[in-house]
């Protein structure tokens, strides 16, 4: 019945069950006199809630909100992480860690950040098989062009100062080497685009290490994977948003 409600190019990124308490609770054994399970499938442009009564649907972003939690019924405590809450049926309501929350807040800033990109008029990249450096860097080029960017070419061969490929909007390295891409590797790259004030763009054969991924969302980079066919799969969430808006993902 969910995926019914899973729209064209929809990534489900995570799932989370819990009950919801109806009635007082029991002092002898600890339980509420009733409660009933839920099931919330989040996804990269909402949430799809699932009750084991009832039809499932689907709530927007939008009809979500993070609320910081100050602790103001204990002074003691201070202020505590932000929590997503979500408006369930009934009139009830689910509250989510702060991981969830700065995930909402991140996918939001990163659509005002990056207005979409008209999406008329280019083809999908074909697979291509990647045999060397010269290929990945003509096939993310050619990916690139197809998720919107402008004026796109391929740096010449020589001395290219870390960028590979560049755009009117970003500039993008490509790592065609066997071992995943570090933190440092991405920093600089980070550094480069910076300087020119351009979007930082990353295409990695062998992956990243958790440290660059982690540091890469902190500072706003797109992280995409490839793979012998050329074909890119998104390693974080901005680059979510960039395949959703070409209709890749």
């Amino acid at each position: 019945m969910v995926k019914k409600l899973i729209r064209p190019g929809e990534q489900v990124i995570h799932l989370e069950t819990f009950d919801v308490t109806r009635g007082q609770v029991r002092v002898s054994s600890g339980r509420p006199t009733a409660y009933y399970s839920v099931f919330v499938f989040v996804t990269d442009l909402g949430f799809l809630v699932s009750p084991d009564q009832g039809a499932p649907y689907r709530v927007d972003r939008a009809e979500a909100r993070v609320v910081l939690d100050l602790g103001l019924d204990n002074p003691e405590i201070g202020p505590r992480p932000p929590r997503l809450q979500l408006p369930l049926a009934g009139g009830d309501s689910w509250s989510r860690n702060m991981l969830l929350a700065v995930w909402l807040q991140q996918q939001m800033q990163e659509e005002k950040k990056h207005p979409a990109r008209a999406q008329t008029g280019r083809a999908r990249p074909r697979p291509q098989l990647i045999r060397d450096f010269n290929d990945s860097e003509r096939v993310a080029a050619e990916w690139m062009r197809y998720f919107g960017y402008s004026n796109v070419g391929v740096m010449p061969v020589g001395p290219d100062g870390g960028v590979d490929v560049y755009s009117d909007e970003a500039l993008a390295q490509v790592k065609a080497q066997a071992s995943p891409t570090t933190r440092p590797q991405v920093q600089q790259h980070l550094g480069v685009c910076r300087a020119q004030g351009k979007e930082p763009v990353f295409f990695s054969l062998a992956g990243y290490t958790p440290g660059a991924v982690d540091w890469a969302d902190a500072n706003g980079m797109v992280l995409f994977l490839f793979d012998r066919q050329g074909i890119p799969a998104a390693a974080n969430s901005a680059a979510h948003i960039v395949m959703e808006r070409a209709g890749a993902s």
